[in-house]
Formats: structure tokens, sequence, C-alpha cells
């Protein structure tokens, strides 16, 4: 309805314009004052949760870090038993 309404105030051949006066004119709807605080709360409230999953998604990734280089140092410790350590100037 509010499309069918700013169509209908465009004018214009070759350029198509919406004056402020005809914007001045047009009724925005606009919802009841406590659906409108309805809104917000529920847009906080979806704001929290964003940030606890991205908090908790920092959290897991620094855990898939650690996890990896748990498994790279074990690896080389497997890999490195039996053999015997030296220094390079030593050889």
């Amino acid at each position: 309805m509010f499309g069918v309404q700013i169509l209908g105030t465009i004018s214009g051949t070759a350029y198509s314009a919406l004056t402020i006066v005809k914007l001045n004119n047009l009724h925005f709807p606009m919802p009841p004052l406590s659906e409108q605080h309805r809104i917000v709360a529920k847009t906080d409230e979806l704001m929290a949760t964003c940030d606890e999953l991205q908090a908790r998604l920092q959290e897991a990734q620094a855990t898939q870090v650690h996890l990896a280089d748990a498994i790279v140092e074990q690896a080389v410790e497997q890999k490195s038993k039996g053999f015997s350590h030296s220094l390079m100037s030593d050889l």
C-alpha cells in the first residue's frame, strides 16, 4: 500500500523525482506504540543472543586451535621416541 502511494506521487518524464513537498504529504504506516516497544525488546533479545553465540564461537575456535596444537605435539613426540637428540653443533 505504501509503495503504491509513493509511486503515485513520483512525477517527471526525463527524471522521476519525489520532492520534499510530496514526501511531507505521505502517510507513513507505523505500528502502535506498544508494538514498537515489543519490536525493540525482541530486537534487543536477538542481539544479545547473537553476542552470546559470537562469544561461544570464539571460544570454540580457541579450543580447536589448542586441540590441533596438542595433536601436533603428540604426533611429534611419538615420532621422536627412540631417536637420540643432539645439537647441530655436536654433529
